[in-house]
C-alpha cells in the first residue's frame, strides 16, 4: 500500500546554483516509494496485489498497465476521476552526488472518499501487509484490520505526524530511517533506539543509516546487530534505493516468517540479486534502473 508517482528523472554533470547546462539523460518511471517495492517484490517471485490512488489520467492508465505487465495484481487500486496521478521531477547531479525532487499532488486525489473501497478487503487473503507509510488514511484502517486478525504488517516510517506514530506502533515490523527512529524513540543512540522501539512480543525494527549500515533487533533477541556497508561501493545516486533494500528483505523474510532480524538484514541485501540470478551485465529495461538500486542494496550503500 502506499504511493504511485510518475518519476521523470533527469542526470546532469553538475546541479546549476544558476545557469544552463546540457542533460545526459532524461528517463521516465513509474515509481513512487510502495511502488518501487511492490515491483521489486514483484521481480523476486512474489505474489503482490497493490493498493494506491491514481488519477484516471494517462499517466495512471498507464502505471495500471505497467503493474500488470510485471504480474501485479492492480484489482485493488483505487482510480479518482478527473484527478491528476502524482507526478515528480527529479534531477540528479552526477558529479556532485545530489539530488532535487519536485513533488506534484493534485488534491482532488486525496481528497477523494475511499471508504468504500477499503471496508470489503480481505487483509486475512494475504500472508503479509507492507506500507510504505504514506496515505495514512487508505492504509492505516487496512493495517488495524490486519493487525486485529493476527495478519504480520511491515512498514516504512518517513514522516511523524500522529497517524504515521500510530503505525508504528501497530506495525509488526518497522524498516525506517535511523534519524526517524531516533526521533520516535527519543534516543540518540542506533543501537539504544531500535532497542526501544522493539518493545512488544513479535517486533522487529531495522534502521537504515546511509553509509554506516543498518541497526536491528527484534523483541526476542537479546543483541542489537549493526549489518555494515561494504567499503567498495562507490554509490552514485540512491534515488529508490530503500525501497529495493525493503523489497529484498520482505523477500528473504516471506521464505522464513521467523528470520530474525540481523539475518533479514543480512540476507535482504543479497535476496535480489540471488533470486534474479543477474549481474550487472544482465540488466534489461524497465528493470535497468531498479536493477542499480539492487546492486547498492548488495553492496550495502543503501539509504531508506
Amino acid at each position: 500500500m502506499g504511493n504511485t508517482i510518475i518519476d521523470h528523472v533527469i542526470s546532469v554533470e553538475k546541479l546549476p546554483d544558476d545557469g544552463k547546462v546540457w542533460v545526459e539523460s532524461k528517463q521516465k518511471f513509474v515509481g513512487g516509494q510502495g511502488a518501487n517495492a511492490a515491483q521489486g517484490m514483484a521481480k523476486l517471485g512474489l505474489d503482490v496485489a497493490w493498493l494506491s490512488r491514481l488519477g484516471d489520467d494517462d499517466d495512471g492508465h498507464n502505471a495500471l498497465r505497467h503493474f500488470k505487465s510485471c504480474g501485479i495484481d492492480t484489482s485493488l487500486c483505487i482510480e479518482v476521476a478527473r484527478a491528476h496521478t502524482m507526478s515528480a521531477i527529479v534531477t540528479i547531479g552526477r558529479e556532485c552526488m545530489k539530488r532535487c525532487c519536485y513533488m506534484h499532488k493534485d488534491e482532488r486525489l486525496l481528497e477523494y472518499d475511499i471508504s468504500s473501497h477499503i471496508c470489503n478487503i480481505d487483509v486475512q487473503a494475504f500472508e503479509v501487509l507492507y506500507t510504505d507509510g504514506h496515505q495514512t488514511d487508505l492504509a492505516l484502517p487496512v493495517v488495524q484490520k490486519a493487525t486485529a486478525r493476527g495478519v504480520p504488517v511491515i512498514a516504512d516510517i518517513e514522516v511523524l505526524d500522529q497517524d504515521c506514530r500510530a503505525l508504528a506502533k501497530l506495525a509488526s515490523h518497522v524498516i525506517a530511517p535511523l534519524e526517524v527512529l531516533q526521533e520516535l524513540s527519543g534516543e540518540a543512540d542506533p543501537e539504544r533506539a531500535v532497542r526501544a522501539l522493539s518493545d512488544v512480543e513479535g517486533k522487529t525494527v531495522i534502521a537504515t543509516a546511509g553509509l554506516d549500515g543498518s541497526y536491528g533487533t527484534s523483541f526476542e533477541d537479546q543483541n542489537v546487530h549493526h549489518v555494515k556497508v561494504r567499503p567498495e561501493c562507490q554509490a552514485f545516486d540512491t534515488l529508490g534505493a530503500g525501497d529495493a533494500y525493503h523489497a529484498g528483505l520482505l523477500a528473504e523474510w516471506s521464505s522464513d516468517p521467523a528470520l530474525g532480524a540481523v539475518k533479514a538484514s543480512k540476507e535482504g541485501l543479497k535476496e535480489p540479486w540471488r533470486r534474479s540470478g543477474e549481474g550487472q551485465e544482465g540488466l534489461k529495461e524497465p528493470w535497468s534502473r531498479e536493477g542499480i538500486f539492487y546492486l547498492l542494496v548488495l553492496q550495502g550503500a543503501v539509504k531508506a
